[in-house]
């Protein structure tokens, strides 16, 4: 359950007010505030509060899953180029844990406590789509660049590391005929620290078809479970074949291919190659897209299925 809502000139002249609540077995609150000043220039406050379990892997094998929980306080500059390109620049804060289901390393268990992050970020969106769903034109293009820093003086400051983190996504869309559009696209991202690795909620997570995740660095791919595989370094190729057969209802083929691993060695080894494929069928609606999958990729060979309902907020 999902409400939501924009409000302008509630909070000074030249303001806007952004606000969604997502009641669901995972919830998430968030609001954006925004001042705006010379046309196309905004100062920007953000608050966040998400809760989520996801589950962890051995290949195809499910072992346990994580319940994370963040407290985000965000304030930043913000400027929009002839409203398609917005440019974002400037701090985060997190107060975060995540916990076992299943107790299965006790060294984990210091990760149940609340720790505080920092977070220097810059950002850079182009969306040139002809629409949101099922596009037929233009490009969806995120660069994001950040530094992230334990403040805890406590375990976090030992076991994590001051890590810049930067992700580039690319989406395309090619008209091929009235009807048929080919999506070609790519993620890559890349984890650089002289030691330790990046708080857990920073790492690069792959699986699942969900378009818009809580956290940032958690991308799509054909054939994986949600969040099937972490990493540090990711490369993904994306290629997707979408057809407008009657009116509204559409049919999509998918196809992605890369890997997600903790180096750049690793990445590029053949062993560690995922591939992913799938067929969609959906429906544009008034609530956005209903849509029904059937996927499958080497990690997991078995048919895997998934259903989507609306828009993601």
């Amino acid at each position: 359950f999902v409400l939501g809502g924009a409000f302008r000139n509630v909070l000074g002249r030249n303001s806007k007010l952004f606000a969604d609540l997502n009641i669901a077995i995972n919830p998430r609150i968030r609001a954006t505030y925004l001042l705006g000043f010379g046309g196309k220039a905004a100062l920007g406050a953000k608050i966040e509060f998400y809760t989520f379990k996801v589950s962890t892997y051995n290949k195809d094998v499910k072992d346990n899953k994580y319940d994370m929980t963040n407290y985000k306080g965000a304030m930043f500059f913000s400027y929009n180029f002839r409203n398609m390109v917005n440019f974002q620049a400037g701090f985060d804060y997190e107060y975060f844990r995540f916990r076992q289901e299943i107790v299965i390393d006790s060294t984990f268990l210091p990760f149940e406590k609340f720790s505080s992050y920092g977070n220097v970020f810059l950002t850079l969106n182009a969306d040139t789509r002809d629409r949101p769903t099922y596009p037929t034109t233009g490009v969806k293009a995120s660069f994001r660049g950040e530094y992230v820093m334990p403040l805890s003086k406590a375990w976090a400051e030992n076991l994590f590391a001051n890590s810049a983190i930067f992700s580039l996504e690319f989406d395309q869309n090619i008209p091929l005929s009235r009807r048929f559009v080919l999506q070609p696209g790519l993620f890559a991202g890349a984890t650089l620290n002289n030691n330790g690795s990046p708080p857990i909620q920073h790492l690069f997570g792959l699986g699942g078809l969900t378009p818009d995740n809580y956290i940032e660095t958690f991308v799509p791919f054909t054939g994986l479970h949600f969040i099937q595989e972490f990493g540090t370094y990711a490369l993904v190729g994306r290629l997707k074949l979408q057809a407008n057969v009657y009116k509204k209802i559409y049919v999509k083929l998918l196809a992605d291919a890369g890997g997600n691993e903790d180096s750049l060695e690793e990445l590029f080894s053949s062993r560690n190659f995922t591939a992913g494929y799938g067929i969609t069928a959906g429906y544009d609606s008034f609530i956005g897209p209903l849509e029904l999958s059937f996927m499958g990729s080497n990690i997991n060979p078995g048919m895997m299925v998934f259903l989507n309902f609306g828009y993601w907020f």
